[in-house]
């Protein structure tokens, strides 16, 4: 997640990444679709945390 979270710092692209961590595009983009895919995921698991420890 880290990798998504640095493009368009300092006007880095998403080749730009791709090339500074030794991936692809195309593993970006598909890390930046699962990632968008299992955040309704996290939500719902967040939610339940935080009643059971209040």
């Amino acid at each position: 997640m880290r990798v998504l979270s640095e493009v368009g710092v300092d006007g880095a692209t998403v080749s730009d990444m791709a090339r500074r961590h030794d991936l692809t595009r195309q593993h970006l983009y598909q890390l930046a679709a699962l990632a968008a895919s299992a955040l309704p995921l996290l939500a719902i698991t967040v939610r339940i945390f935080s009643r059971s420890s209040g």
